[in-house]
């Protein structure tokens, strides 16, 4: 059985940082006021571990630009995340993440206590720092999930994440500690399986998969690579995606110029270079 987490419950302040109701929000995932409480004894003992607090500054133009479109129904989202990086407040620095965790411990705290009259109350959807901070708080929640997430891998869940060594299984858990906080959860061997997924697809069924599924697969394939370069001892991840590859090599055309260009200073991995049969 794959490594999964369990409920979610940075979701349900992903959710109250977009403007839903907390009442919505319990029907669907958790109550806010729950959550919130383990968020407020999280926030007053640690900090964000290094990887954590990276995947939140990376990720801040985003967490602006939801928050952005939260305050303002009527703002385009291309629109919203413009603004976003032109803003001194995309790159945050080490005081303004001071900052950013004071406000979040106080909306926090006005919450728990229902105190709707405190300036205070989170209200993103007229405050803009009420959503990122409120994305701050998910992060605290996010980062004890994939922990212990990543206290559940063994050799029947995951095995080649499991016979890493232990140094190696640490550069390997902090990199999926940063890609986690900013999406889906991953072992080592789930990457590895998305991977045998699409090489799967395209050898069974290559007709099914339309360009943005293809993308993101690339994307995925991206993901992976990072990870094996953590490796330099255990040969057997190497080996399961060296042949993986040979398979996608053989179910794919070359191409002369990326399936998805980046900026021309970007670089891109070979799989990139590579399209389904058929397309033209």
């Amino acid at each position: 059985m794959p490594v999964t987490l369990s409920v979610e419950k940075s979701t349900a302040v992903r959710l109250l940082a977009v403007g839903l109701s907390p009442e919505v929000i319990a029907e669907r995932v958790a109550h806010p006021r729950d959550v919130l409480a383990d968020a407020a004894v999280l926030m007053s003992e640690r900090l964000l571990l290094p990887p954590s607090e990276a995947a939140f500054v990376d990720g801040f133009a985003v967490f602006l630009a939801m928050a952005m479109l939260t305050r303002d129904r009527g703002l385009r989202p291309g629109a919203a995340y413009a603004a976003a990086l032109d803003d001194p407040r995309s790159r945050p620095s080490a005081a303004d993440l001071a900052a950013m965790k004071e406000l979040s411990q106080r909306l926090t705290n006005a919450f728990l206590a229902n105190d709707r009259d405190s300036a205070d109350f989170p209200r993103p959807d007229r405050d803009e720092r009420h959503g990122v901070a409120l994305r701050y708080v998910e992060a605290f929640l996010r980062q004890e999930e994939v922990i212990e997430a990543l206290g559940t891998i063994g050799a029947q869940n995951a095995p080649l994440h499991a016979a890493l060594t232990d140094s190696e299984r640490q550069r390997v858990d902090e990199f999926l500690l940063y890609r986690s906080i900013r999406g889906r959860f991953h072992a080592l061997d789930s990457l590895v399986g998305e991977w045998r997924t699409l090489v799967t697809a395209l050898e069974t069924h290559p007709d099914f998969i339309d360009r943005d599924e293809y993308v993101n697969w690339l994307i995925a394939r991206d993901h992976l690579a990072d990870a094996l370069s953590l490796l330099r001892d255990a040969d057997e991840p190497h080996n399961v995606v060296r042949g993986l590859d040979e398979r996608f090599c053989v179910a794919t055309r070359p191409l002369a110029r990326s399936v998805h260009p980046r900026s021309p200073w970007q670089r891109q991995g070979w799989w990139w270079f590579r399209e389904r049969p058929g397309t033209d």
